[in-house]
């Protein structure tokens, strides 16, 4: 079957509307054109063979995506923290919700998006020294900008407590080498809301900084010092330029 399309178009003579036909330009062609794909685009999108999802409220939303609708390179928002994700239908990776999060149902893995993020690590009181917070997987890298405390409940308890990270990549290992340092941040530092924290003693200078480029099996840890609080909540955040997170 042909396609016949009709430039003919209205033209204006004296006081009259005449039918005369006007030449086909290229212009219009493309207009038509365009016109059919758009059409095409949104008559599958509105029958659920395109996926529309762009944006979520939640990690829990991102991960409840329907397999039929994820698909290699489908990019989500998710607007609780301004997070930005990748879907990867092959990657192997394990779900941590920080740089990999695992969908609820089906295979493959959300991968977070590269670019300066901000890693959200949640702690208590009942966190244990060096105990890891996030591990670095297979085809990640990134490079800490810096480090501070989010405090949700107060931290009271023990004797001379503080807090503080570290890793186990060689030149960041002492507790507070990257947030805290040898005391580590008290409860007086540890205000309810955002505080900066003491920066730590592997991450003070120009030069242990420029070191500070995190690879598969690095860690960041976290650091009872001196004394373990008995009471306190809060989150750890880690300011970093994500390099790789190919999954």
């Amino acid at each position: 079957m042909s396609s016949h399309v009709d430039y003919s178009l209205p033209v204006i003579v004296g006081d009259t509307i005449s039918d005369r036909p006007a030449t086909p330009s290229k212009d219009m062609a493309f207009l038509d054109l365009s016109t059919s794909l758009f059409s095409v685009f949104a008559n599958a999108a509105w029958h659920g063979l395109l996926p529309t999802v762009t944006s979520v409220a939640s990690m829990t939303a991102l991960k409840a995506i329907a397999a039929s609708s994820r698909f290699t390179g489908l990019r989500v928002l998710v607007t609780a923290d301004g997070s930005k994700w990748k879907f990867s239908a092959t990657s192997p990776l394990t779900g941590d919700d920080l740089l990999a999060a695992t969908p609820a149902a089906g295979t493959g893995v959300w991968l977070r998006e590269e670019g300066t993020v901000d890693l959200s690590m949640a702690i208590t009181s009942a966190t244990t020294n060096n105990q890891v917070l996030l591990t670095l997987q297979s085809g990640q890298r990134l490079r800490p900008a810096d480090f501070y405390w989010e405090t949700t409940l107060a931290w009271s308890g023990g004797s001379s407590s503080g807090i503080g990270l570290n890793s186990n990549k060689t030149g960041f290992s002492t507790a507070g080498d990257l947030l805290g340092n040898t005391l580590g941040d008290v409860a007086a530092t540890l205000v309810t809301g955002v505080t900066a924290g003491t920066v730590g003693g592997g991450f003070d200078t120009v030069t242990k900084r420029h070191n500070a480029i995190f690879v598969s099996g690095d860690t960041i840890r976290f650091n009872r010092v001196v004394s373990a609080y008995t009471t306190g909540a809060g989150n750890a955040h880690a300011i970093v330029d994500l390099l790789l997170n190919t999954g």
